[in-house]
């Protein structure tokens, strides 16, 4: 029946490769469960999504004699109070003593502090949240420890409690970059002879306030000291490679940045006739402009937060010199029934949108991106003040109406819809047909109306759509194991699995992200082409039983070279991979052990950072 027998994508590898350890994982390619001893609780380990030495980065495993603290409650009993668990490193099991057992009458709350060694306190059942009274970051990177907080909560016994932990800490990195436009004819190289970053704090306490997601939410006070910066005197780039990591992964204190916080350089450039220059420069850290590469959204990098990444690109000749739209209006001005040409859209060598409003070929406001009127497209407006959103730079608190020339306004989109938050921005129009007048708006290229507010929400054809090609339609959502709206917890559910929970899988036909059984179709498994793996289909009336046919073919979705076809026509679900819109891989999973394993397990793996900016710094006089 397959052409392509590997299910999950290397996009749900990345998600639960890690979790293939956990016998009730789902969305694996014949990976078993990780097998364990039985009838005692015991802490495994996974491959962690994120990790370097300092700051857990991608690819590597926790290392033997690795340690964490952990805390859980069997009902309102305190079970692990503090408990030492050390790894053997890789994708062993992690060990601890006692070892202790699930109660299948009980409820479970379980809290990880990594790592072991660094001085926290835990707070109570009700408040369940770690204290940092003191800690300062050490100055050399290799010595640098990365905190990590994490929760998992179980109505009922679970199979394995996977702790996906999330940092505390700020990482920040500093590259010098070269841009395309920087012509480098007849320049050899350019090599970094001294860079310094000061005025940066080192000592600080933290204390957690809840956790959002089972993400830690918490903040950093009373910091102090300083961070004595590993200085940097080397380094070049050139037109063979135009980058240079100047310090990376460097796990520091998240701080307001003082106004005296500097980033400075010297370099040199070397030109071909040996002849050289050398410049030095400073700049303001608290003045930084960074863009979100998670939303795209811009802020002033006044302070670094937790668990967020930001990467300091100081750039060589980052003027702006390619222009993609020769005049535009884009504040909002309309005169004589026509809207008024009053700059230009550039892009710098980092691909990053600007308006030029004086045009003197280099961007004065950062362009930010955003659905202002509910097409699934997003527009561009400038953002001056810095808040990540387009600007009502006339401050009339209208919107331009989409597709209009003679300068109207409304303050609704063209269908009808209310714009919400959207009242005010003015979003730029550019002169689609050269004639002098602005009347489209600008649209980020490559952006679209897909729905990413589901966590691992792939693009899937389930409902036998062939067509000549698999047409993705919808996303795939999921319900987290612990979700209290996940059917698989709810005994009068045709899918619960008493002792067996699961994270539960759903066709998002309404696009909301969130599930809704009047909507949306629960995904059932079962076996049908006697591989050993459970196909998933979506369950079209809804009884927990897989033998739905949507299109009414009695044809599977793919066929083998022997001809074979889908028993019965069930229109197994398809996944868009590679993101090229065509669904070409069967949703699969590994059938689960029935019985309940009476051993509490615990995996470790690690969360990406919750958000990163890119923040680019002119380093060219």
């Amino acid at each position: 029946m397959k052409k392509n027998h590997s299910l999950l994508l290397a996009a749900v590898a990345a998600v639960a490769l890690l979790s293939a350890c956990a016998e009730s994982d789902v969305l694996v390619d014949g990976d078993a469960a990780m097998s364990t001893s039985k009838g005692a609780i015991v802490f495994g380990h996974a491959v962690p999504q994120n990790i370097t030495r300092a700051s857990l980065t991608a690819g590597a495993s926790f290392q033997a004699g690795d340690e964490m603290a952990v805390y859980g409650f069997q009902d309102d009993n305190l079970l692990f109070n503090n408990q030492l668990v050390t790894s053997n490193g890789g994708n062993s099991i992690w060990n601890y003593s006692p070892v202790k057992y699930w109660q299948g009458s009980s409820s479970y709350a379980f809290y990880a502090f990594y790592p072991y060694s660094v001085g926290h306190t835990f707070g109570t059942k009700d408040a369940p949240y770690i204290t940092v009274p003191t800690f300062t970051v050490a100055d050399d990177k290799d010595s640098q420890i990365d905190l990590m907080v994490a929760q998992q909560v179980f109505p009922r016994p679970f199979n394995t409690v996977d702790f996906v932990f999330n940092h505390i800490l700020s990482n920040v990195n500093f590259h010098l970059n070269v841009p395309a436009a920087f012509d480098l004819t007849g320049i050899d190289n350019i090599t970094v002879d001294h860079f310094d970053v000061t005025g940066i704090l080192s000592t600080g306490a933290y204390t957690q306030t809840s956790f959002d997601s089972n993400r830690a939410v918490g903040a950093w006070d009373s910091q102090s000291g300083t961070y004595d910066f590993p200085e940097v005197t080397t380094g070049s780039v050139s037109a063979a490679d135009r980058s240079y990591a100047l310090s990376t992964d460097l796990l520091l204190m998240p701080q307001n940045i003082a106004d005296d916080a500097r980033i400075s350089i010297d370099y040199t450039i070397h030109y071909s006739d040996n002849s050289a220059s050398s410049f030095q420069k400073s700049a303001r850290m608290d003045e930084i402009v960074g863009t979100s590469t998670k939303n795209g959204s811009t802020e002033v990098l006044a302070a670094w937060r937790p668990n967020v990444r930001y990467n300091y690109i100081l750039t060589v000749n980052p003027s702006v010199s390619n222009i993609v739209y020769d005049g535009v209006d884009w504040d909002g001005t309309s005169g004589g029934g026509d809207k008024v040409v009053s700059g230009d859209v550039v892009v710098d060598g980092n691909g990053n949108y600007w308006l030029d409003a004086d045009r003197d070929g280099a961007g004065d406001y950062p362009i930010v991106w955003e659905d202002v009127d509910g097409d699934g497209w997003k527009e561009g407006g400038v953002d001056r003040d810095g808040d990540g959103h387009i600007d009502d730079v006339d401050q009339d608190d209208a919107y331009v109406t989409p597709g209009t020339s003679d300068g109207t306004k409304d303050t609704e989109p063209s269908d009808g819809t209310t714009a919400g938050e959207h009242y005010g921005k003015d979003v730029i129009l550019i002169d689609a047909d050269d004639d002098d007048i602005p009347e489209k708006q600008l649209v980020q290229p490559g952006s679209s109306n897909a729905d990413t507010t589901v966590e691992n929400g792939y693009l899937v054809d389930y409902d036998g759509t062939l067509n000549g090609e698999q047409v993705p339609t919808t996303k795939l959502g999921e319900l987290a194991a612990d979700d209290t709206t996940n059917p698989y917890n709810d005994p009068t559910s045709v899918y619960y699995q008493p002792g067996n929970e699961d994270k539960f899988f759903y066709v998002d036909v309404d696009g909301n992200g969130e599930f809704d059984m009047a909507t949306d179709y629960p995904v059932v498994w079962a076996d049908i082409d006697g591989d050993d793996k459970l196909e998933g289909i979506a369950d079209k009336d809804r009884n927990g039983v897989a033998d739905d046919n949507f299109d009414g073919e009695n044809i599977g979705y793919i066929v083998d070279t022997d001809g074979v076809h889908n028993p019965l026509g069930m229109d197994v679900i398809l996944i868009d991979t590679d993101d090229d819109g065509v669904a070409e891989t069967e949703l699969e999973r590994e059938p689960k052990d029935n019985t309940l394993n009476p051993v509490i397990e615990f995996t470790a793996i690690v969360e990406d950072w919750e958000n990163e900016f890119d923040a680019t710094v002119n380093v060219h006089d």
